[in-house]
């Protein structure tokens, strides 16, 4: 039986290379104008790829995040409504991820 942590890498690799497809018709400037979610969708994906992941997270806000059908977009998403910015650390990674499982949670309450 699968892991919830492997069905979520099974999850981000479709849909990073269903958001790879879609920038091979664009333009150089129409690119590099999506830098910032392209950076963002990269970096997130290699994270919480990671094993690492694993051991630095609840086993409820992993499962959570792989019933999600576009992970990674739900993570965009949910950063671009908090204002806040983005880093390239665990540290913040995990914190995101707690905060978007905790407001989905309240939502289904």
């Amino acid at each position: 039986m699968k892991t919830a942590h492997e069905i979520l890498c099974e999850k981000m690799d479709k849909e990073m290379d269903a958001f790879k497809k879609s920038y091979e018709s664009m333009t150089p400037t129409q690119v590099y104008n999506d830098w910032y979610i392209i950076g963002f969708k990269e970096e997130f994906y290699e994270m919480l790829s990671c094993d690492f992941i694993e051991n630095r997270c609840i086993d409820d806000e992993i499962a959570w995040l792989a019933t999600l059908e576009n992970p990674l977009q739900y993570l965009y998403d949910y950063w671009m409504d908090c204002d806040g910015s983005f880093s390239h650390n665990w540290d913040f990674l995990i914190d995101m991820l707690e905060d978007a499982y905790r407001a989905a949670q309240e939502e289904e309450a």
